[in-house]
């Protein structure tokens, strides 16, 4: 159902605990999601005379384009978003830069 999609843990799990008393969950007990990032660049460089050269580079952010979410978007269980992942990080980012040293 619509309802169950983008938790990262089931929040029915949880209640607000008594008026009084402190509760019995424990302090850090679940974490979000990992990562898995990989990044790489390559770089040549020609040297054209003695004292100049063309540098150029390709850069590549998150290369296998995993999905990176974002932590648990509110621990407070009296919210909606409460246990919901509801961002990720950017997909795969590619940059080529060149440069002329002289």
């Amino acid at each position: 159902s619509g309802a169950s999609r983008n938790y990262w843990f089931n929040p029915t799990t949880f209640a607000i605990a008594t008026a009084g008393t402190v509760g019995d969950a424990g302090r850090n007990n679940f974490h979000g999601p990992g990562i898995n990032n990989w990044d790489l660049s390559f770089e040549k460089d020609t040297r054209i005379t003695e004292s100049t050269q063309f540098i150029m580079r390709m850069e590549f952010y998150n290369l296998f384009n995993h999905t990176q979410f974002n932590n648990v978007s509110s621990g407070n269980i009296e919210s909606s978003a409460f246990g919901q992942i509801r961002a990720a990080a950017n997909g795969r980012l590619m940059q080529l830069a060149a440069k002329f040293v002289f």
